[in-house]
């Protein structure tokens, strides 16, 4: 279902409903909470499928991920054994819904968040029920106030959090508090709710199971979420609970749950939601996007695993009359549990292949002089990138060690260099790279350090991320400069940011970078709910603040890759051109970057002798029709479009690396180094020479 996500949500409210139920018996009964015990009947419950299923997980990721994304599995892994993993997934960009499944590095342990709320929850609500229940002659009243309380606060912070901080509002306990609050206050108040009449209550719990079931096909990620949409289904799981208290009427709901399919999927429903979202993860790795047919399969096969392991792991353990006689050997076995996957994770982990394939690369060099002549050759130690002086210079190799052979021309006749000869440089080095089958060690960015391989801007705050609208006065370059640039666009623009502040530097050029992640330039529809709200008023406030600042040029260029039809791209686009047309006397439309095949950390390290595969087809990296668009715009309005396709692939091939530069730091960003190497064909593109 397109909001199946908020089974979460109800399954926070049945979770707080019987635990409290159980705390608050309890305490009524003894005047207190037996903490080891409670912990220890926890740890018999939870522990031994939950195990079971990351060890088969990760072992099912060492055959199925690249070698890095195992790597991030057992990272995981270990998080989910801690119960800490939502604090893990919290602080990652990104988020539970759109690229999770079936991305380039998913995350088969992505569900264990809502087990590591649980488990936090368990720690702190027994203590909570302790101390405000300790001198208090009515139980349930004192509890009540604090559990009203827990609820106000928990409601405002994720509102507040789902605006500000959206990942840690859906994944931190505190803004889910108030959920689990919701069932415990049904728990608490049953007494009341039990005599309200009995229609009424048939009628709520009714009202409450289409309200689920409406808004489980209503909604999707493009919603704002947790907030107080959240509320719809956690308030409708309450009404439904409070349907069966007390005495029933003829026709409740509970009439309809207790049919045999369906409690049947409530007693299996724990290890079902273990084990459906690592095999929908992992076979869409392997076997690519699902059709109905596969993923029924894949889910009756998640069915019957969570059939076997409740009757072959749960039960046995959770009934077992030894284990239950003291409270010190559900503890001690919980330990054990995840003492034993953490050792497995770890061992996995030493067991994964090496990524050092005892080879070394030389830097690739570029035709850049305006010379062609005679050669010299000379021989250099740990070469940085270097701008070779003739044609016959471009090369790129692999050796074994990083001593590498530079050539250097002695000028005799001058040539004019021009763009286009700078391409054909370029096609050399392109197809030398696309021939390559070793990874190099040298290679700049490393496999394992390719994602991080952010420019400067990320770390100064001006790649405006998520939730943040503020246009940011971000300047660069030489300060003071005659001659003013703006970068302007999303993180497609940001990844070039390398090469024109060099650029800038070197010409004296009063840089500004307006960029923000995930905003097209183009005023299209956004899926995503936080930037679909965030954007607009991101590119108003930018456009305004170039039509202030009036510079002499600005770089425009965003990703080709947002899910807009071809006409409303068209639209939008011709509407921010016609809108920053009167900033500037120089507008430069900068088309987007072919698209990498896979994110080169995965296809890499799976391919560490074979690299050529990752190399993708010049039709399946580009989108051609949004050049084709963005170059007719420029076209009407007299305006200058460059195509960088030629500057990435050849005729039919893009290459992931060229000698010891991975061109890509994930499937659509440039890396850094690869930024800096494209350097002189952008200053040649925007300005007719160059200052190297």
């Amino acid at each position: 279902m397109p909001g199946g996500f908020i089974g979460v949500d109800v399954f926070f409210v049945l979770s707080g409903y019987l635990i409290t139920r159980l705390l608050v018996d309890e305490l009524e009964t003894t005047g207190s909470i037996a903490l080891p015990s409670f912990w220890a009947r926890r740890a018999r419950r939870l522990l031994p499928i939950s195990t079971l299923v990351i060890i088969v997980t990760v072992f099912a990721s060492w055959a199925v991920l690249s070698p890095y994304a195992v790597r991030s599995v057992v990272t995981d892994a270990v998080a989910a054994s801690g119960f800490f993993v939502n604090f893990r997934f919290a602080f990652q960009l990104g988020d539970y819904f759109g690229a999770q499944l079936a991305a380039s590095s998913p995350s088969p342990l992505l569900h264990y968040w809502s087990l590591a709320v649980e488990e936090q929850f368990y720690l702190v609500w027994p203590l909570l029920l302790l101390a405000v229940t300790r001198r208090s002659t009515n139980i349930r009243v004192a509890a009540g106030r604090a559990v009203a309380g827990v609820i106000v606060l928990s409601l405002l912070l994720s509102v507040v959090m789902t605006q500000t901080y959206p990942t840690a509002a859906f994944y931190l306990l505190p803004a889910r508090m108030g959920e689990l609050g919701i069932g415990a206050a049904v728990a608490i108040w049953a007494p009341i709710l039990t005599a309200a009449p009995q229609r009424l209550r048939t009628v709520g719990g009714w009202v409450g199971l289409v309200m689920i079931v409406v808004v489980a096909f209503d909604i999707d990620e493009s919603f704002t979420f947790p907030g107080l949409l959240a509320m719809i289904p956690v308030l409708a799981t309450a009404l439904v609970i409070t349907g069966g208290e007390g005495q029933q009427s003829y026709w409740p709901a509970g009439r309809l749950l207790r049919l045999r399919p369906l409690q049947y999927l409530g007693k299996n429903s724990y290890g079902l939601y273990l084990w459906h979202w690592p095999l929908l993860v992992l076979a869409q790795v392997r076997w690519g996007p699902l059709g109905f047919f596969q993923t029924v399969v894949v889910v009756a096969l998640a069915m019957g695993l969570s059939s076997l392991s409740l009757r072959a792991l749960e039960n046995p353990v959770r009934h077992s009359p030894w284990v239950a006689a003291r409270p010190q050997r559900g503890l001690r076995l919980g330990g054990g549990i995840i003492a034993v996957t953490i050792i497995v994770a770890v061992g996995v982990r030493v067991a994964l292949p090496s990524l050092d394939t005892g080879v070394s690369a030389s830097a690739p060099t570029l035709l850049t002089d305006q010379t062609a002549s005679a050669t010299m050759t000379t021989t250099v130690v740990d070469v940085e990138p270097s701008v070779a002086t003739n044609q016959a210079a471009t090369s790129i190799g692999a050796g074994s060690s990083t001593t590498t052979t530079t050539t250097i021309a002695t000028p005799t006749t001058t040539v004019p260099l021009t763009l286009d000869r700078l391409i054909e440089s370029v096609h050399e080095v392109l197809a030398a790279g696309a021939a390559v089958d070793t990874v190099p060690n040298n290679l700049r960015p490393s496999i394992a350090a390719a994602v991080d391989d952010k420019a400067q801007i990320y770390d100064d705050g001006c790649v405006n991320i998520g939730v943040d609208p503020e246009v940011h006065d971000c300047r660069y370059g030489a300060s003071g400069g005659d001659f003013t640039m703006v970068l302007y666009g999303d993180s497609h623009a940001a990844h070039w940011f390398p090469a024109l502040n060099e650029i800038a530097n070197d010409r004296g050029i009063n840089f500004v970078a307006l960029t923000k992640g995930g905003c097209p330039t183009a005023n299209v529809a956004i899926p995503t709910a936080i930037l679909a709200q965030q954007c607009p008023i991101w590119r108003d406030d930018a456009i305004d603040y170039m039509i202030e600042l009036q510079p002499d040029l600005i770089v425009m260029t965003a990703s080709h890759d947002y899910p807009n039809s071809s006409e409303e791209w068209s639209a939008g686009m011709a509407e921010t051109v016609d809108r920053v047309l009167p900033a500037t006397p120089r507008l430069v439309m900068l088309g987007d970057n072919p698209n990498a095949k896979d994110l080169p950390s995965n296809c890499l390290s799976r391919n560490l002798f074979s690299a050529s595969v990752c190399s993708n087809t010049r039709s399946a990296a580009v989108s051609q029709d949004r050049i084709d668009i963005e170059y007719s715009i420029a076209t009407q309005r007299s305006l200058e479009f460059i195509d960088t396709t030629d500057w990435f692939c050849t005729t039919s091939t893009c290459p992931m690396m060229v000698g010891d530069i991975l061109l890509y730091r994930d499937a659509t960003h440039l890396s850094t180094t690869a930024s800096e190497f494209m350097r002189p064909i952008l200053e040649l593109a925007l300005f007719g020479d160059l200052t190297l």
